[in-house]
């Protein structure tokens, strides 16, 4: 379609949409949408719109390939088929484009020769080296615009943007940077099958049928995600001892705080780190308020893809049908705050390839602990004591 302004509508071609906010009016006929207000994705007239981004307007898997082709978007007012007020939401994408900024990092990038020694040593790491460990600075950054989201529904009889708060920092890390904080977290999970990771830090449940092999390490607290055989209920247990955040870590948190995503009242000061193999997922859910907002996923390992939804659908083992998709370039940082973190479900389908996420979190006060510190926490658990010995 084309807009009154001039301006190119890429919703598909079956679809007129107004340039002042008005209604929308779908000629396509046999498209069954949602609950609210379509967002529209925009490019200037001259521009040439790839078939990947110009879905037919029930494509939901092309309005998310729309989500992550950067173009800006803009509110048309509320999709009508046939005079109707839509019922079933269709994913339309994102507001804000990354685009890179002239400023870059100074500091001295590091050798191939000094990466690849770094790599070396962490392959037989102890712990205790492991807490020895510092993220050096390898190479420039660009500091790209983060890009966020927009797809409004209707919830509890008013529509509102159910991804307010979602914010997609590409390129948090450098390529080697990865390459670095990949070879120390694997060395942990190496440490964690070899019984040396205190307490309930890790995890690495049998692969019983698709999608439940996904290997845990818990830093800094220990949750409970289902009532355990102990009969714990779900949440932080703030007596089971696990191994502190390791400075290695804490570095990656100060690059997130020097580009703004965390700021010192939010910083974290816990994590779980996911290992995927092919076909591992994570069910959908809203994450526990035990934890406060934001909280961060940083990828690493290969790009995958989350979807969000107010609800979400099971189709089988590892596959979900949701109405908004995201993808997660490696190095890159999502954030979920505001209704993108508590009102949106969100959830990882069966990964294609081995997959690394890093989930920064801040205990919250209900929690009444202070975080696990050092290789084997013998610092932090509930106020009021120092656990200086445990579980």
């Amino acid at each position: 379609g084309v807009l009154s302004n001039g301006n190119a509508c890429s919703c598909g071609g079956d679809t007129n949409c107004s340039s002042d906010g008005g209604a929308g009016s779908s000629t396509g006929g046999g498209i069954d949408i949602s609950a609210a207000r379509c967002v529209y994705a925009f490019a200037p007239a001259s521009a040439v719109v790839p078939d990947a981004v110009t879905p037919k307007s029930n494509d939901v898997r092309g309005w998310a390939a729309v989500a992550r082709s950067g173009l800006s978007t803009t509110p048309s007012g509320n999709c009508q088929t046939g005079g109707t007020t839509a019922t079933k939401a269709v994913a339309m994408a994102t507001s804000v484009a990354p685009a890179s900024l002239s400023t870059h990092s100074k500091a001295q990038a590091m050798s191939e020769d000094a990466v690849q020694q770094q790599l070396q040593l962490l392959l037989s790491s102890s712990l205790d080296d492991l807490y020895r460990t510092r993220m050096a600075q390898v190479g420039t950054h660009a500091k790209l615009i983060p890009q966020t989201f927009c797809f409004e529904m209707r919830v509890g009889g008013k529509v509102q943007n159910i991804l307010e708060g979602l914010v997609l920092h590409r390129q948090v890390l450098a390529a080697d940077e990865q390459r670095v904080l990949l070879a120390f977290v694997n060395r942990l999970c190496a440490l964690g099958h070899e019984r040396q990771l205190v307490g309930r830090t890790f995890s690495a449940p049998s692969k019983w049928k698709r999608g439940k092999g996904r290997v845990t390490i818990q830093m800094g607290c220990c949750y409970n995600y289902a009532t355990d055989r102990q009969g714990n209920p779900p949440g932080i247990l703030r007596e089971d001892r696990v191994c502190g955040m390791p400075p290695m870590l804490h570095d990656v948190i100060d690059r997130m705080v020097q580009r703004g995503i965390f700021s010192p009242l939010t910083r974290p000061d816990s994590c779980i780190i996911n290992f995927y193999s092919e076909g591992d997922c994570i069910p959908p859910h809203i994450d526990s308020h035990d934890f406060q907002r934001p909280f961060v996923t940083l990828s690493l390992a290969s790009q995958q893809s989350i979807i969000f939804g107010k609800d979400i659908a099971i189709v089988a083992d590892g596959e979900f049908s949701a109405p908004f998709e995201v993808e997660l370039p490696t190095g890159s940082v999502l954030v979920l705050n505001g209704n993108g973190a508590d009102v949106a479900k969100h959830c990882i389908p069966a990964v294609k390839k081995k997959r690394v996420s890093i989930t920064f979190r801040k205990i919250g006060d209900k929690a009444q602990m202070r975080p696990f510190q050092g290789p084997h926490g013998l610092e932090g658990g509930p106020i009021g004591r120092q656990l200086l010995s445990g579980r």
